[in-house]
Protein backbone atom coordinates (compact mmCIF):
# COMPACT_ATOMS: atom_id res chain seq x y z
CA UNK A 1 0.00 0.00 0.00
CA UNK A 2 1.34 3.40 -0.92
CA UNK A 3 0.53 6.39 1.20
CA UNK A 4 0.51 10.10 0.68
CA UNK A 5 2.15 12.57 3.02
CA UNK A 6 0.67 16.05 3.09
CA UNK A 7 3.41 18.58 3.96
CA UNK A 8 1.27 21.38 5.40
CA UNK A 9 1.58 22.73 8.93
CA UNK A 10 0.38 21.90 11.52
CA UNK A 11 -0.23 18.41 10.10
CA UNK A 12 3.17 17.98 8.46
CA UNK A 13 4.32 14.39 8.20
CA UNK A 14 0.91 12.79 8.90
CA UNK A 15 0.20 9.68 6.83
CA UNK A 16 -3.37 10.11 5.54
CA UNK A 17 -3.64 6.83 3.58
CA UNK A 18 -5.39 8.46 0.59
CA UNK A 19 -4.17 5.90 -1.92
CA UNK A 20 -5.95 3.09 -0.06
CA UNK A 21 -9.10 5.17 0.34
CA UNK A 22 -9.38 5.61 -3.43
CA UNK A 23 -8.67 1.98 -4.31
CA UNK A 24 -12.16 1.21 -5.62
CA UNK A 25 -11.47 -2.53 -5.90
CA UNK A 26 -11.36 -2.68 -2.09
CA UNK A 27 -14.73 -0.98 -1.61
CA UNK A 28 -17.65 -3.17 -0.64
CA UNK A 29 -20.27 -1.75 -3.02
CA UNK A 30 -23.58 -3.61 -2.84
CA UNK A 31 -25.14 -4.73 -6.11
CA UNK A 32 -28.68 -3.44 -6.44
CA UNK A 33 -31.44 -4.87 -8.55
CA UNK A 34 -34.07 -2.50 -9.90
CA UNK A 35 -37.59 -3.89 -10.01
CA UNK A 36 -40.82 -2.40 -11.35
CA UNK A 37 -44.14 -3.68 -10.07
CA UNK A 38 -47.16 -2.69 -12.16
CA UNK A 39 -50.20 -3.84 -10.21
CA UNK A 40 -53.42 -2.01 -9.34
CA UNK A 41 -54.26 -4.19 -6.33
CA UNK A 42 -52.40 -2.72 -3.35
CA UNK A 43 -52.58 -5.95 -1.34
CA UNK A 44 -50.84 -7.85 -4.14
CA UNK A 45 -48.25 -5.07 -4.48
CA UNK A 46 -47.49 -5.17 -0.75
CA UNK A 47 -47.19 -8.95 -0.86
CA UNK A 48 -44.73 -8.85 -3.78
CA UNK A 49 -42.68 -6.14 -2.04
CA UNK A 50 -42.55 -8.13 1.20
CA UNK A 51 -41.43 -11.26 -0.62
CA UNK A 52 -38.83 -9.29 -2.58
CA UNK A 53 -37.35 -7.79 0.56
CA UNK A 54 -37.21 -11.20 2.20
CA UNK A 55 -35.63 -12.87 -0.83
CA UNK A 56 -33.27 -10.20 -2.07
CA UNK A 57 -32.28 -7.39 0.28
CA UNK A 58 -30.68 -5.44 -2.54
CA UNK A 59 -33.87 -5.09 -4.61
CA UNK A 60 -34.87 -1.48 -5.21
CA UNK A 61 -38.57 -1.49 -5.99
CA UNK A 62 -40.77 1.07 -7.74
CA UNK A 63 -44.46 0.25 -7.88
CA UNK A 64 -47.20 1.73 -10.05
CA UNK A 65 -50.93 1.17 -10.28
CA UNK A 66 -51.41 2.45 -13.84
CA UNK A 67 -49.56 1.71 -17.06
CA UNK A 68 -49.44 5.42 -17.81
CA UNK A 69 -47.44 6.15 -14.62
CA UNK A 70 -45.10 3.22 -15.24
CA UNK A 71 -44.51 4.30 -18.85
CA UNK A 72 -43.71 7.83 -17.70
CA UNK A 73 -41.19 6.36 -15.25
CA UNK A 74 -39.31 4.23 -17.81
CA UNK A 75 -39.31 7.07 -20.34
CA UNK A 76 -37.74 9.30 -17.69
CA UNK A 77 -35.13 6.63 -16.96
CA UNK A 78 -34.25 6.44 -20.65
CA UNK A 79 -34.11 10.23 -21.08
CA UNK A 80 -31.67 10.43 -18.18
CA UNK A 81 -29.61 7.51 -19.54
CA UNK A 82 -30.17 5.48 -16.38
CA UNK A 83 -29.73 1.76 -16.25
CA UNK A 84 -32.53 -0.60 -17.27
CA UNK A 85 -34.75 -2.22 -14.67
CA UNK A 86 -33.68 -5.82 -14.03
CA UNK A 87 -37.20 -7.15 -13.59
CA UNK A 88 -40.76 -5.98 -14.23
CA UNK A 89 -43.74 -7.78 -12.71
CA UNK A 90 -46.77 -6.62 -14.67
CA UNK A 91 -50.47 -7.27 -14.24
CA UNK A 92 -52.36 -7.32 -17.54
CA UNK A 93 -55.63 -5.69 -16.52
CA UNK A 94 -55.24 -2.31 -14.84
CA UNK A 95 -57.15 0.85 -14.12
CA UNK A 96 -56.52 3.57 -16.65
CA UNK A 97 -56.58 3.68 -20.41
CA UNK A 98 -53.59 1.41 -21.04
CA UNK A 99 -53.11 -2.17 -19.94
CA UNK A 100 -50.04 -4.08 -18.79
CA UNK A 101 -49.25 -5.42 -22.25
CA UNK A 102 -49.04 -1.88 -23.63
CA UNK A 103 -46.54 -1.15 -20.87
CA UNK A 104 -44.60 -4.30 -21.89
CA UNK A 105 -44.42 -3.05 -25.49
CA UNK A 106 -43.01 0.30 -24.40
CA UNK A 107 -40.60 -1.31 -21.93
CA UNK A 108 -39.33 -3.68 -24.62
CA UNK A 109 -38.80 -0.77 -27.01
CA UNK A 110 -36.73 1.16 -24.44
CA UNK A 111 -35.11 -1.66 -22.47
CA UNK A 112 -35.27 -5.01 -24.30
CA UNK A 113 -32.86 -6.52 -21.75
CA UNK A 114 -35.37 -6.22 -18.88
CA UNK A 115 -36.85 -9.51 -17.67
CA UNK A 116 -40.65 -9.33 -17.67
CA UNK A 117 -43.16 -11.47 -15.79
CA UNK A 118 -46.81 -10.91 -16.67
CA UNK A 119 -49.41 -11.87 -14.07
CA UNK A 120 -53.14 -12.24 -14.45
CA UNK A 121 -56.08 -14.28 -13.30
CA UNK A 122 -57.09 -14.89 -16.94
CA UNK A 123 -56.52 -18.28 -18.47
CA UNK A 124 -53.10 -18.69 -20.12
CA UNK A 125 -54.78 -19.21 -23.52
CA UNK A 126 -56.38 -15.76 -23.30
CA UNK A 127 -53.04 -14.24 -22.38
CA UNK A 128 -51.31 -15.96 -25.31
CA UNK A 129 -53.95 -14.59 -27.68
CA UNK A 130 -53.58 -11.08 -26.31
CA UNK A 131 -49.76 -11.21 -26.16
CA UNK A 132 -49.07 -12.77 -29.56
CA UNK A 133 -48.26 -9.36 -31.06
CA UNK A 134 -45.52 -8.63 -28.49
CA UNK A 135 -41.96 -8.79 -29.80
CA UNK A 136 -40.69 -10.12 -26.49
CA UNK A 137 -42.43 -13.06 -24.90
CA UNK A 138 -42.70 -12.38 -21.16
CA UNK A 139 -43.01 -15.20 -18.68
CA UNK A 140 -46.65 -15.71 -17.70
CA UNK A 141 -47.42 -16.30 -14.02
CA UNK A 142 -51.11 -17.02 -13.39
CA UNK A 143 -52.83 -15.61 -10.32
CA UNK A 144 -53.14 -16.61 -7.62
CA UNK A 145 -49.41 -17.20 -7.42
CA UNK A 146 -47.57 -18.61 -4.46
CA UNK A 147 -45.03 -16.95 -2.23
CA UNK A 148 -42.48 -19.52 -3.43
CA UNK A 149 -43.07 -18.57 -7.09
CA UNK A 150 -42.45 -14.88 -6.41
CA UNK A 151 -39.52 -15.65 -4.13
CA UNK A 152 -37.90 -17.71 -6.89
CA UNK A 153 -38.11 -14.72 -9.26
CA UNK A 154 -36.11 -12.57 -6.86
CA UNK A 155 -33.66 -15.31 -5.97
CA UNK A 156 -32.76 -15.56 -9.67
CA UNK A 157 -31.57 -11.94 -9.54
CA UNK A 158 -28.77 -12.82 -7.12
Amino acid sequence: MSTTTIPTAPYEGINWGYDEMFDIDKWDIPQFFDVIILEDDMTTTRLIKAIARGSNNSARIKSFSTAEDAITHIETLKRRNWVAPDLAIVDIYLRGEQDGLEFCERLNALYPETNVVVTSSVQPQLYMEKAKHLQSKPLFLPKPFTIKQISNLFNRLN
